[in-house]
């Protein structure tokens, strides 16, 4: 790695503090390896290059989505790397670089490229519907989450497709554990699903009931 300027002579201070060693201008690594680690941290590192000083989760997600590493990953890199720093609900940056309110407020906005617009209906045989559009991190963790979901708190009964697929997680403003569901349904980014609670026998149906993927 060959790091130029003063954003580059910041992270070659971090890089040696880190362990790695200094030859002819390159950062190289002598030690042990850990792969998946050092190839998340690299991952990330592009998406600052791409995006700015301050990168969204979503951002991020995007990235590891979108390449061969593994979506847990993510959350181990971001743990355990001493190179980025949280400095909100949700913003990264480079551990010691200054940034700007403007590179605040692009990565804040990038939260939103894909809203849940949540959709709530009540019928009188006591099923509650909610319709809500999957952004990356619902597809990648499992979990769906809005301020404007109903509160459904509780374990339920998972139905996909007429069969019995685990149970839902449901709390006053998220829907977990829908891995295995979204899997069944072959869902990405953009697709919009209908939750079917049945507050009767405490089961919920998911279905998809269109498909408008981001580009």
């Amino acid at each position: 790695m060959r790091s130029t300027g003063c954003s580059g002579h910041l992270l070659g201070e971090i890089l040696q503090v880190r362990g790695y060693a200094l030859e002819d201008g390159l950062y190289y690594w002598d030690g042990k390896s850990d792969e998946e680690l050092s190839r998340g941290e690299l991952l990330i590192m592009d998406c600052l290059r791409r995006n700015g000083p301050v990168v969204h989760h979503v951002e991020i997600a995007e990235a590891f989505v979108g390449s061969e590493l593994s979506f847990a990953s993510l959350h181990q890199t971001l743990s355990h790397s001493p190179l980025f720093d949280r400095i909100a609900t949700g913003l990264y940056k480079l551990r010691g670089q200054q940034v700007t309110r403007e590179a605040l407020e692009r990565a804040k906005a990038a939260a939103g490229r894909i809203p849940v617009d949540p959709e709530t209906d009540y019928d009188t045989k006591g099923n509650v519907t909610v319709s809500a559009t999957l952004g990356v991190v619902a597809v990648g963790l499992g979990v769906i989450s809005s301020e404007q979901f109903p509160n459904l708190a509780g374990i339920w009964n998972c139905f996909v497709n007429g069969r019995r697929l685990g149970t839902v997680d449901a709390t006053d403003k998220k829907f977990r554990r829908l891995k295995r569901p979204l899997e069944r349904l072959g869902c990405r980014a953009g697709d919009r699903l209908k939750f079917r609670f049945n507050t009767w026998d405490r089961s919920v149906t998911i279905e998809k009931v269109e498909h408008t993927h981001a580009t």
